[in-house]
């Protein structure tokens, strides 16, 4: 529960600096059991987050609104700065990367490859396993050319984001050569 100070605004107040500030005073374990009025505090009625874009938008909480003798969280939402969406997006981007790079070292791993990096360092010379080697950093190349124009289609608006399993989903499957 979160307190407001009604004399000064302070908010928001924990129930430990209640406490503290009448170490002499003994309050109930849970203070949203006491009147605290005569203390000069009043709890604050908290309210769901509301919903919004959080590439576009940013919240935060807002002063406490007093109504009808109740006091009650606020929340403000505003428009990220330039800043802002950048980083945003630069985040968003990275998930993204992080996501494809995780599965396509799953696929490399499902054939007992240490990771990605092993599996095409193999296509680099003529040895037992270039062949699939070539075949691994073929499908894992045409799977960052397809990653790549599905971000860029979403920032140009063309195309809604997919959820990262949609995203992964969206990816060709690796066919290993015999």
């Amino acid at each position: 529960m979160k307190y407001i100070d009604i004399a000064t605004g302070r908010y928001p107040v924990s129930s430990a600096a209640i406490r503290e500030a009448f170490p002499s005073t003994s309050f109930p374990e849970h203070l949203d059991e006491a009147d605290l009025s005569s203390f000069g505090f009043a709890p604050v009625r908290l309210s769901p987050r509301p919903v919004f874009d959080p590439m576009t938008h940013a919240v935060y909480e807002g002063e406490p609104e007093l109504a009808d003798g109740i006091y009650s969280q606020t929340w403000v939402i505003r428009a990220k700065t330039p800043e802002e969406l950048s980083a945003a997006q630069a985040e968003l981007l990275a998930s993204y990367t992080s996501a494809l790079d995780a599965h396509i070292d799953a696929t490399a791993k499902a054939d007992r490859w240490d990771n990605r990096i092993t599996c095409v360092m193999r296509a680099g010379y003529p040895n037992q396993w270039q062949a699939k080697g070539i075949a691994f950093g073929t499908w894992m190349d045409t799977c960052y050319a397809l990653a790549y124009q599905i971000m860029a289609d979403v920032q140009a608006g063309t195309r809604a984001l997919p959820t990262i399993q949609e995203f992964i989903s969206e990816m060709p499957v690796m066919e290993w050569p015999q």
